[in-house]
C-alpha cells in the first residue's frame, strides 16, 4: 500500500505542478485519471477487506465520484464543449476527486501500516 500512496503523491503532485503551465496540467490529467483509477482498482481488490468500515467507505465514496463526475464530464463534454461549464466538469471536478483520492491512499496507508505496527508487536 505504501509504494501505491507514494505512486499517487508523486503523480498528482506533478499533475498540480504543471498546472503552472495551463495545457501541461491538462495533459498530465489525463494520464493522472487512468493512474488513479488503476490505482483504486487494485486497492478495491486487494485491500478491501482486510480495511475498517471507516476505510472502506472513503474507497466507495471515492467511487461513487468518480461515476458520477465521469458521467456529468461526458453529458457536459459532448453537449457543450465550448463552454465554462466543460472546463469546471471537465477539469476541475476530476483534478477535486483526484485530491480526494490522495487523501484516501493517506488515510488507508496509514491503517495498513498501523495495523501491520500491531500484527509485528504480537
Amino acid at each position: 500500500m505504501k509504494t501505491l500512496h507514494f505512486i499517487n503523491i508523486v503523480a498528482t503532485y506533478i499533475t498540480i505542478g504543471l498546472y503552472l503551465f495551463i495545457y501541461l496540467g491538462m495533459m498530465a490529467q489525463v494520464v493522472l485519471g487512468p493512474l488513479q483509477l488503476l490505482l483504486a482498482i487494485i486497492i478495491s481488490l486487494r485491500y478491501y477487506k482486510i480495511l475498517d468500515q471507516h476505510n472502506q467507505i472513503l474507497i466507495m465514496y471515492y467511487w461513487f465520484l468518480v461515476v458520477i463526475s465521469l458521467s456529468i464530464a461526458a453529458i457536459t463534454w459532448f453537449g457543450y464543449p465550448n463552454s465554462i461549464t466543460a472546463i469546471i466538469w471537465v477539469i476541475v471536478v476530476p483534478m477535486l476527486v483526484a485530491c480526494y483520492f490522495l487523501y484516501v491512499t493517506k488515510s488507508l496507508n496509514r491503517y495498513i501500516n498501523s495495523v501491520h505496527e500491531i500484527a509485528e508487536k504480537e
